[in-house]
C-alpha cells in the first residue's frame, strides 16, 4: 500500500473534477470562487480597485457623451462644409497676435460683389437681450441680421412668405417659435409688434429651432437695414 501525501491527493481529485460536466462553466464558477476568497481577504485592496475601476468608466462614459454633444453642432446646416466664417486678426501692443469673430460690416457687399464663387453672405451683429411686449420686458438673444439668416444656420420657416424677403424692410423681425409662444402663446403672430432697443418691430416670420443644434444661438433676428439707415458707420 502506498502512501500518497495529501496535496498529491488534493491535485488529482481537483484535475478529476474540472474535466467531468460543462469544463467550460466549471472552470468560470472555481475563477469566480477563488476572485471572492482573495477579495474577501483584502478589503482595502477590493474597495481601492472597485473605485478605481468605476471612476475610470464613469470618467469614459462623460468624455464619449461630450465628444458626442460637441460634434452633433451644426450637423442640420445646409452645405455646412461650404460656409465659411470671417474672423478679424487683432495686434495690439503688448499682446500677441488674436483671431476674433468679429469683423466689418462692409464685408458682405464687398465679397457678394468681388467673389464670384460666393453664392451668399449674411451678417450678424448683437443687439440687447431683451425684446418688450405691451410694456413688459422678456429676455431673449437678438441679433441683427438679414437675408435668410435663420434657414442659413439650419432652422426653417415655419410661418411667413419668401424667407429671402422676411428681413428685406427695416424695423421687421423673425422670431423662433418657442418666443412666438412665449410672448404672445401662440405661433400666428405675423404682423403682430414688439420693441427692442426702443424701436418698434414688425414680426415677418417664426422659424423652428427645437431640435436644432447650432453655435449660433438666438430667438429673434431683427432687420440689418433698421440700423443701416440709421446709423450706417456701425457697418462700415
Amino acid at each position: 500500500m502506498c502512501i500518497i501525501p495529501d496535496g498529491i491527493l488534493l491535485e488529482l481529485y481537483c484535475l478529476k473534477t474540472c474535466h467531468t460536466g460543462n469544463k467550460p462553466f466549471t472552470m468560470l464558477v472555481n475563477f469566480m470562487k477563488t476572485a471572492l476568497r482573495f477579495l474577501k481577504r483584502n478589503v482595502a485592496f477590493t474597495i481601492i480597485n472597485v473605485i478605481g475601476l468605476s471612476a475610470g468608466i464613469a470618467a469614459f462614459i462623460l468624455i464619449v457623451l461630450y465628444i458626442q454633444n460637441e460634434l452633433s453642432y451644426d450637423r442640420n446646416q445646409p452645405d455646412g462644409v461650404e460656409v465659411y466664417r470671417m474672423i478679424g486678426i487683432q495686434e495690439p501692443p503688448g499682446i500677441d497676435v488674436q483671431h476674433v469673430a468679429i469683423t466689418s460690416g462692409g464685408w458682405a457687399p464687398f465679397i457678394k460683389e468681388n467673389i464670384p464663387s460666393a453664392v451668399e453672405a449674411v451678417r450678424l451683429m448683437h443687439s440687447t437681450y431683451s425684446v418688450d411686449v405691451n410694456g413688459e420686458s422678456h429676455r431673449a438673444v437678438t441679433l441683427y441680421s438679414e437675408g435668410r439668416a435663420a434657414c442659413f444656420f439650419g432652422f426653417p420657416i415655419i410661418r411667413g412668405g419668401n424667407e429671402a424677403d422676411l428681413l428685406i424692410s427695416p424695423h421687421t423681425a423673425i422670431i423662433s417659435k418657442e418666443m412666438a409662444v412665449r410672448l404672445f402663446e401662440s405661433v400666428d403672430v405675423l404682423g403682430k409688434t414688439f420693441r427692442n432697443n426702443d424701436n418698434l418691430y414688425a414680426i415677418t416670420g417664426v422659424f423652428d429651432r427645437e431640435g436644432y443644434k447650432s453655435h449660433m444661438e438666438f430667438d429673434v433676428l431683427l432687420s440689418i437695414s433698421t440700423i443701416e439707415n440709421d446709423s450706417p458707420w456701425l457697418l462700415l
